[in-house]
């Protein structure tokens, strides 16, 4: 295989050249190859097309490959110029991409129909655009026989434009994952070490436990002995028979006292099994929200790229529109709720139970909402149970949160789109 060098000319000459507009009007019965596009567009069908890993593909095909330590940057601008170029291994790398194009947007290509105007072309485009179609759409309009230079410039410039949205929107939500990966890393660190401690507690009593129950079957042995010794000793004097059972006594209290410390520590273990079963339940609790938050970001991340328009992303949970009233809580999060609230297609309404807003306008807010949710752990008694009175006069949904975290939320909505009207219990 051949390697391409690294130091090849540079990529910034490389789109100097390349101009939009510059191809005279060629009116074609069939669909165009890449090499019979204007070269100006070649950055843009290549960069939206066509992914890394694709690009990577053709190149083995090809026979070509990279030095190691090549970037994406300078990958995509190898077949860049590789796509207007003359020579017999790049123009058969081209056939390859236009081929590999054709294969993976068949779909959109059929729908761009040979014997269609002008107008009908921008039309379906903006359809694409609406429904956040954007790489067959673009390729099916730029190879179309039917696709003048007004229609190629305008179609590029909103790709362009498209780019630049995606890349401000990605770096944002990327830097709120890092974020909170990092929390997520501190809390399963805080848990482990957590979880040894009480391993090693447990491990101890056990130990004892252990010890004790030996000491039990020791006396036990000891006792029988003592038993025999008496029915042996029995036609000895009075005295010793006294004396023996003064033994047998103290031996006995000793039993008492050994079965005393048993029970002590039976109940000890106990305790400490309560303790790990509530642990265990805490980190689960945890782990769901640390899955709830990557999910949602995750989705915010990858919604240009899926194709979700104006960068909202599709929830399993629809509100319809319902106004959700967040009582309690910390205040800190309410952004975040109100983003997860959105992306659900429902109002998120905060109040804070009291401390700032006031008791007072607790009635006005809660006439406002549809679907009441109440953090159980962060919010005054009196607010929450006035609340859920009211909520039971109107027939509101009232759910209540057995905690203020992300997932509480989650599992609120869920529950509330369900249809219940009020939950016996926190979610």
């Amino acid at each position: 295989m051949e390697t391409i060098n690294q130091q090849s000319e540079s990529l910034s000459a490389s789109f100097e050249d390349s101009e939009v507009g510059t191809r005279p009007v060629t009116k074609l019965s069939r669909r165009r190859k890449l090499w019979e596009i204007d070269k100006g567009y070649h950055c843009s069908i290549i960069g939206t097309c066509l992914s890394v890993a694709n690009l990577c593909k053709l190149l083995v095909k090809a026979g070509m490959q990279f030095e190691p330590g090549v970037s994406d940057y300078e990958l995509h601008g190898f077949f860049v110029r590789a796509m207007s170029s003359e020579t017999p291994k790049e123009r058969r790398l081209a056939r390859l991409v236009n081929k590999t194009l054709d294969r993976i947007y068949a779909k959109s290509i059929a729908a761009y129909r040979d014997k269609i105007t002008s107008e009908d072309l921008l039309r379906r485009w903006e359809q694409a655009i609406n429904a956040g179609n954007i790489p067959g759409p673009y390729w099916a309009m730029l190879s179309h026989p039917a696709v003048c230079d007004e229609i190629e410039i305008r179609v590029h410039g909103e790709v362009h434009m498209l780019s630049h949205i995606a890349g401000a929107t990605n770096r944002a939500d990327i830097k709120r994952l890092r974020r909170l990966e990092s929390e997520s890393v501190e809390v399963e660190e805080r848990a482990k070490i957590s979880e040894h401690k009480l391993r090693q507690r447990l491990k101890e009593r056990d130990e004892m436990i252990t010890i004790m129950e030996k000491r039990i079957a020791a006396e036990r042995v000891s006792y029988k002995r003592l038993q025999q010794k008496v029915v042996a000793t029995l036609p000895d004097t009075a005295c010793e028979v006294t004396r023996l059972q003064k033994a047998l006594a103290d031996e006995r209290r000793k039993t008492r006292r050994m079965s005393a410390v048993t029970d002590r520590q039976q109940a000890e273990l106990g305790r400490l099994r309560k303790d790990w079963g509530t642990l265990e339940r805490q980190i689960e609790e945890r782990d769901e929200e640390c899955q709830a938050l990557e999910l949602q970001l995750l989705a915010t991340v990858n919604a240009p790229e899926n194709g979700t328009p104006s960068g909202k992303t599709e929830s399993k949970v629809n509100l319809s529109g319902s106004r959700v009233l967040y009582l309690g809580g910390r205040k800190n999060m309410y952004p975040f709720f109100k983003n997860i609230v959105s992306r659900c297609n429902g109002e998120f309404i905060p109040h804070d139970g009291g401390v700032e807003n006031g008791a007072r306008q607790l009635h006005s807010a809660l006439s406002k909402a549809d679907i009441v949710l109440c953090p159980v752990d962060c919010v005054s008694h009196g607010a929450c149970l006035k609340a859920k009175k009211i909520c039971n006069d109107c027939g509101k949904q009232f759910v209540p949160l057995r905690s203020s975290g992300m997932s509480s939320l989650m599992r609120g909505l869920v529950h509330a789109t369900g249809g219940a009207k009020t939950a016996s219990k926190p979610i």
